[in-house]
């Protein structure tokens, strides 16, 4: 039972810190977008833009963030 506890407070410290960082992360996408608007045939942001993604939806997944993980995946 105490090897949950700190196994939940653990998970529960992540995933505080993803939320934390979410609208620095969104940011970052936000501005990736806008370069490949900028650029459309830049393989480089376009490449960067889904790997960002990945990453993102990677994380809410990993720390039980479904929705967030679901809508980032849908696309």
């Amino acid at each position: 039972q105490p090897a949950r506890v700190e196994r939940l407070a653990r998970l529960g410290g992540a995933r505080a810190e993803f939320a934390a960082h979410l609208g620095r992360r969104v940011g970052e996408l936000t501005s990736v977008l806008g370069m490949l608007e900028q650029e459309p045939s830049s393989a480089r942001l376009r490449d960067d833009l889904r790997r960002r993604i990945h990453a993102l939806a990677t994380g809410a997944r990993l720390l039980r963030f479904t929705r967030l993980s679901e809508e980032l995946t849908a696309t």
